[in-house]
């Protein structure tokens, strides 16, 4: 996932906007809140995996 996304300037703010973006789809989708939190937790490991800059 790191090499697909090396050619991106990938910040703090980055990773928390698209974190943000990830919350309303999943809210959106009307996702349970066990599942909602479960997503969240791995999608900030790897977002925060994939900060460059």
């Amino acid at each position: 996932v790191r090499l697909i996304h090396e050619h991106v300037s990938i910040n703090k703010e980055a990773r928390d906007s698209w974190m943000a973006c990830m919350e309303m789809a999943m809210t959106q989708l009307d996702y349970d809140d066990e599942l909602k939190q479960r997503l969240t937790e791995n999608f900030l490991v790897i977002a925060t995996l994939l900060i460059n800059h």
